[in-house]
């Protein structure tokens, strides 16, 4: 290994800007067609070939490309719509913004346990609430970058599945792009994510036509999703929103995509060096990974094992000490956080979200890291944990 540079900060993340980038945000600068137009119907496209999908939504964020997708399902000019009242199922460790439309447009939100073994969702679980609570929609996420079991998931009948891939582009199973498969999928193009559209940025993918034009309406302030009139352009026929990705965002977003296995293929190689390096040590472990899966890890779980003589803030304030940042996992358990809860439906304990809560914690895994940096986290963790034994 390279020797570990322990004055270099090891930033959580880092959005990878190059000449090319900056070349494209000029000319769209140059060009003064700043709002939607081209470049975003460009990338839109190019989110497809890359997810293989037949549409993609683009938007400012992936908060809002959840919003979205909530609301679209929620639209009365589909056959089926969710309504006020019906049951989604989500896990106990999933980003607030993927389930506060759901609390906002009156869905009873039924919470179920994460697997400490992966800090995904515990199946055993969902099949349970799903048999027991008949949810209509599921909201489920690849958090880190690692792949829900896909396999069990659709063998269970939900109406309307969102795969929450806002920390998953490029993570596949059996071969296919996560959301693939799923009703509608999500991505987030915010600066610590595998790419981005100059600051913010998300996306929306699905095969159904419908959707499609229903979520360009609701994007797109409610407007008629086809417009061939001047009358057509100011017609409006849904409730919406203005949550439109800029043509600068999209010139980002194209060259990113355009060369992203490259970026890929070094996230996949910082992840393996790391977890082979960590999965050595006394007291941590690394999330499990499903045997037909290939995350694309967006950053670098680390979990604390049940017998360890040290606590997760004492770890983790030593890490930044060194300029290794760290963040928690996430919300770690929505039930422990301070929100208004009541119309969140806790399926049982919820055990293993809050060993994620107090045992689990993330360190960087993007593209920029050098052998360096990488080596020093690795380091790092060896010093703290003879520091502790």
């Amino acid at each position: 290994m390279e020797e570990a540079n322990l004055s270099e900060k090891v930033t959580y993340g880092a959005a990878s800007i190059g000449d090319a980038e900056i070349a494209a945000a000029i000319e769209v600068l140059r060009s003064g067609q700043l709002s939607a137009a081209g470049l975003v119907r460009k990338f839109e496209s190019e989110v497809c070939r890359f997810v293989g999908s037949k549409y993609a939504v683009s938007c400012n964020s992936g908060s809002n490309a959840l919003l979205l997708s909530t609301a679209a399902l929620m639209s009365p000019i589909l056959d089926s719509p969710l309504r006020r009242g019906d049951t989604m199922v989500t896990c106990a460790t999933v980003f607030p913004t993927a389930i506060a439309p759901s609390v906002l447009f009156g869905l009873r939100v039924v919470v179920v346990d994460s697997d400490r073994r992966n800090g995904l969702v515990d199946m055993d679980q969902l099949a349970s609430a799903v048999e027991r609570e008949k949810p209509r929609l599921a909201i489920l996420p690849h958090l880190a970058g690692n792949v829900l079991d896909l396999e069990r998931l659709y063998e269970l009948e939900i109406e309307y599945v969102v795969e929450d891939c806002c920390d998953a582009l490029g993570s596949r199973f059996d071969g296919n792009h996560v959301g693939r498969n799923a009703t509608l999928a999500t991505f987030s193009f915010y600066p610590a994510h595998h790419i981005t559209t100059a600051g913010e940025g998300g996306a929306v993918i699905t095969d159904n036509a419908l959707l499609y034009e229903v979520l360009v309406s609701l994007r797109d302030w409610g407007r008629k999703p086809r417009r061939q009139t001047m009358r057509d352009a100011f017609t409006y026929v849904n409730w919406g929103f203005n949550c439109r990705l800029t043509e600068l965002g999209a010139s980002v977003g194209c060259v990113q995509l355009g060369n992203f296995e490259e970026r890929r293929a070094r996230r996949v190689e910082n992840a393996n060096m790391l977890r082979h390096e960590i999965g050595k040590l006394e007291y941590l472990g690394v999330p499990q990974v499903h045997p037909r899966a290939l995350p694309c890890w967006m950053m670098t779980p680390i979990f604390l094992k049940h017998d360890s003589k040290f606590t997760l803030t004492q770890i983790t304030d030593f890490l930044e000490a060194r300029g290794i940042e760290c963040r928690p996992y996430f919300v770690g358990n929505i039930m422990r956080q301070p929100l208004e809860k009541s119309q969140l439906i806790p399926y049982g304990p919820l055990d293993d979200a809050d060993f994620l809560y107090d045992h689990a914690f993330f360190v960087a895994n993007h593209d920029q890291l050098t052998p360096a940096q990488l080596n020093n986290i690795v380091e790092s963790l060896r010093t703290f944990l003879a520091k502790v034994s």
